[in-house]
Formats: C-alpha cells, sequence, structure tokens
C-alpha cells in the first residue's frame, strides 16, 4: 500500500494527537515494531485482495507514550508490565461504501481475540459521538 493511499484513509479518523495520522503512515511505510518490551502495535487491513482498494482499518498499539509519562509516578517494572495488559485502540475507520455491514465491529472484534489471547486485560480508546454514524457506540 502507498504511503498516500494509507494518510487518505485516516484523514476522517478524529485524533487527540494531530500528528498520528503521520506516525501511523510511517509504521507502516517502515515496517516499524513496537520493542518487545513495551507490547505489540497492530494494524489491520480490510481489502479484498492486497493491492485492492481498503474498506477498512484498525490500529491498536500499548499506550506507551502515555506510560512514559507516568514512569516517574509508577516506576519503570510497573510501566513495563501494564505495557503488556493495556492495548489502545488509536483509530478504526470504514470507508462509507462499506458502513452498515460489520466491518467496524470486525475488525475490533479480531484486536480484541488477538490481544486477549496474548495475555493483554483492557483495551483503551476514545468515540467521537459528534459523528452520527458513531453515536450508537
Amino acid at each position: 500500500m502507498t504511503t498516500p493511499r494509507l494518510r487518505a484513509l485516516l484523514e476522517p479518523v478524529d485524533f487527540l494527537d494531530d500528528a498520528m495520522p503521520e506516525e501511523i503512515t510511517d509504521r507502516m511505510r517502515t515496517g516499524w515494531r513496537l520493542p518487545p518490551q513495551f507490547g505489540i502495535a497492530t494494524l489491520l487491513l480490510a481489502q479484498e485482495r492486497p493491492a485492492g482498494p481498503i474498506f477498512g482499518l484498525a490500529h491498536a498499539t500499548s499506550p506507551v507514550q502515555w506510560l512514559r509519562e507516568m514512569q516517574a509516578g509508577f516506576g519503570r517494572p510497573l510501566c513495563l508490565l501494564l505495557s503488556r495488559l493495556l492495548v489502545e485502540l488509536e483509530a478504526v475507520f470504514v470507508a462509507d461504501s462499506a458502513r452498515g455491514q460489520g466491518l467496524g465491529h470486525q475488525l475490533v472484534d479480531h484486536l480484541v481475540r488477538s490481544y486477549s489471547r496474548q495475555g493483554y486485560q483492557a483495551m483503551l480508546g476514545g468515540i467521537h459521538t459528534h459523528k452520527p454514524h458513531l453515536a450508537p457506540y
């Protein structure tokens, strides 16, 4: 997938950090991996074939930035433990043409099952209810 295509998919997503779309794009482009001691980052793409159009995506990772900020109070050992127990759902996007078919649920469910199998205990995320299609959540 080309960087501009991924960046375009992330544009409609509301992020608390304006730099996040570029960070996710760079992670995909470079094959970036979270250092193992900090947990796992996952980017799922929903498409019919590898080079085909993307209908949805979901991105999740350990809340490393938050844990680094909390390290002074929590201590490094606890922050490392929490990075293997907590995961943050950073982005979910479903193209207008694929909405209403359960794709967003499938992406999130896949992430939940995958992280649960790996021992994670909680998933964090924010939902922007000012977008009409997100109101039911």
